[in-house]
């Protein structure tokens, strides 16, 4: 393929200075940087891939503009993965994020370019929200108003179950919906009262995330043309995360920018090993990422690799390859780090709840015998306990994690921009990016989301006060008014980030509603909002001091509590695994009679037979929870579980640490 840019090797000099400290770019990574020809790359974990990624855009942000005025198109399935390549690049190369370039995840870029048109032409509104949890809240919210629709769902509840879990079994499929399974026709009263509300959503932009992409391919069969304008806009397209697309994330941008006899640039980024996320949040069933060298290996010869991985030890690192599920011809988990770190793995043996502070103990002793608590470097890293299943309110007898750690909360790992109580809002915001600007961001939330509990409109709009429109009808009151407001709003974002003192807060903020609000909207009483306002949340149990009932001990050693999801993409110092039941527990279903060969053993994992989806859920989701370490790796396992392979373990490599024992 005829390429009209060549990377400079002085580019690649100032990238090295510029993203990992005058160190050198390996053969494997140089070989990336240089080539621009559409392929994949599968890159290992922790071989620094949005690293050489970020080294790859710089170099060719140094020759924009492109020839014809061409862009480049970055795309990944998360904003967080935007957002880290915003923060690197954004101040060095800030033409790489103007026209006629596009950074942003795969929805935005679908939503943008394509489904908001077609959504404007289908319901004559733009797309306001299009998170799945705030549709549902919106729906909880207009459900809440009708009587008949309300009524009908809370028959369909099981006990103890919430009105909202009911509301997100609901499909709507042609004359019908299906509502926990059951149909109901559109034709009686209460479908009626569900197809008004939903066919309200839609005009009111109000749409589901699938909604986007359905959209966005109706709008490019009713105009074909549209693929030929994209294509020319963008030369390059880079898409980062591939392994988490899901498959009508990557039939679309196939369908845009992929032909044979296309001039556009696509390369592919990611690990098919990693890939535990769908678009439902859950395991996928299969990997949809079919690599070009699959698909056509007649014209792509071979994939693109980055095996070295400046994470791993070389312990960790030959444990993590015999768990690899997916194994592409040259792809190999290979340690690379310079140091002389080379630690054993650790099976930690425990017997019931009653061993957790034994557990996070023997945790720490570790941690402090190899003396990784002294590197400020380990220490920003960071030291977790992790599990595949945190929670399991509706069965008690599945084993997880809040079991034997009851502070952890799946809502402290969440980032959202509403929540069910007031006080969340305090707390509960991402604290990831510029915690000033998230904190307010998160008190507009709130104002906001009352006013669309007591169903005020904007005048100007006849629609639900967003936070912009919010400001803007605070400027308008008067300059002082909106200067006052501007400086509560400070003292708010300092009473949350420097004093924590959130019952102060909540006391002048609910005074804030109940009576300065009627400046901005005269008339307006808190009603409908008093449950919103009035729920409790305990901020200090997740923002407390250090005591023994936290994540840290009295020396102040910090434990992160999260799901394997939660870390997906971190890198840690030291990272304690907690084997949970999900289909059964990781070490009952390595020894399946379908094993041929354990991985857990350091042996190449094999499994023999068609059904096998348990296992290589099992595979993929320990492959990311054991890859996430610089250093220590524990694996906390119940003795009923392994109490006849702790031979196997010591034989294989694992240093034991056994509760019986002490």
């Amino acid at each position: 393929m005829c390429v009209s840019m060549i990377i400079n090797d002085e580019h690649i000099t100032e990238a090295e200075k510029l993203f990992i400290d005058g160190n050198e770019f390996d053969q494997e990574r140089r070989s990336f940087i240089h080539n621009l020809e559409t392929n994949d790359l599968l890159a290992v974990p922790g071989s620094g891939k949005t690293t050489v990624l970020l080294a790859k855009l710089y170099c060719m942000s140094q020759q924009l503009p492109l020839e014809n005025n061409a862009g480049i198109l970055v795309l990944s399935h998360t904003n967080k993965a935007i957002d880290e390549i915003k923060k690197k690049l954004k101040p060095i190369v800030p033409k790489l994020f103007t026209y006629p370039n596009f950074v942003g995840t795969v929805q935005a870029f679908a939503n943008q370019f394509l489904a908001n048109q077609a959504c404007f032409k289908k319901y004559g509104s733009y797309i306001k929200k299009n998170e799945d949890e705030l549709v549902y809240e919106e729906i909880l919210r207009r459900v809440s108003q009708n009587y008949r629709a309300k009524s009908y769902l809370k028959r369909n509840r099981r006990k103890g179950e919430e009105l909202i879990d009911v509301i997100k079994t609901i499909k709507h499929l042609g004359d019908k919906f299906l509502v926990k399974n059951r149909p109901l026709r559109l034709t009686s009263n209460t479908g009626k009262y569900l197809d008004n509300i939903y066919s309200s959503l839609r005009k009111d932009g109000v749409i589901f995330y699938e909604d986007s992409f359905e959209l966005a391919f109706n709008y490019l069969e009713a105009n074909p043309e549209i693929t030929k304008i994209i294509k020319k806009r963008f030369k390059y397209v880079f898409v980062d995360e591939m392994q988490d697309l899901d498959e009508k994330q990557v039939s679309l941008i196939e369908e845009i920018f992929y032909s044979d006899n296309t001039t556009t640039v696509i390369q592919r980024i990611g690990d098919k090993n990693q890939s535990i996320f769908s678009s439902s949040n859950s395991l996928s069933d299969e990997n949809v990422w079919k690599t070009r060298n699959e698909l056509d290996p007649v014209r792509f010869h071979e994939n693109l690799t980055l095996n070295n991985t400046y994470r791993l030890g070389e312990n960790i690192a030959k444990l993590v390859d015999c768990f690899v599920l997916n194994r592409d011809e040259g792809y190999e988990v290979v340690s690379a780090r310079p140091d002389s770190n080379n630690i054993s793995p650790y099976l930690l043996v425990y017997k019931n709840e009653e061993d957790a502070e034994w557990l996070r103990d023997t945790f720490i002793e570790l941690i402090k015998k190899y003396e990784l608590n002294d590197s400020s470097k380990n220490i920003e890293n960071g030291f977790y306990i992790t599990s595949w299943t945190t929670e399991k309110d509706d069965n008690p007898e599945i084993w997880h994690l809040k079991k034997l750690f009851p502070e952890f909360s799946k809502e402290t790992n969440r980032k959202r921009n509403d929540f069910d109580c007031l006080k969340k809002h305090f707390c509960l915001y991402n604290k990831e990016s510029s915690s000033m600007y998230s904190i307010r961001r998160s008190l507009l939330n709130a104002i906001t989301r009352i006013l669309r509990i007591e169903g005020v409109l904007n005048p100007k709009t006849s629609k639900p006060y967003n936070t912009n429109a919010f400001i803007q009808l605070v400027k308008d009151t008067s300059v002082e008014v909106y200067f006052n407001f501007n400086k509560r709003l400070l003292l708010w974002c300092y009473l949350i980030e420097v004093e924590r003192n959130y019952h102060r807060i909540y006391k002048d903020f609910v005074t804030f509603i109940n009576g300065e609000v009627k400046d901005f909207i005269p008339g307006f009483k808190v009603d409908k909002a008093n449950d919103f306002i009035s729920k409790e949340f305990n901020c200090n149990a997740i923002n407390e001091e250090p005591d023994e009932e936290g994540v840290t001990n009295e020396n102040e050693l910090e434990i992160q509590l999260s799901s394997i999801h939660g870390v997906k993409g971190q890198t840690h110092c030291a990272t304690m695994y907690v084997e949970t039941e999900y289909y059964g527990y990781e070490t009952i279903k390595l020894k399946h009679r379908n094993v041929e060969s354990n991985p857990l053993y350091f042996e190449m994992q094999s499994i023999k037979g068609t059904s096998r989806k348990r296992i290589d859920d099992t595979l993929k989701m320990m492959y990311v929870g054991f890859s996430r370490p610089t250093h220590l790796l524990c694996f906390a396992v119940k003795h009923e579980n392994v109490e006849d392979d702790i031979d196997s373990f010591h034989e294989s490599g694992w240093k034991i640490i056994n509760i019986n024992d002490n």
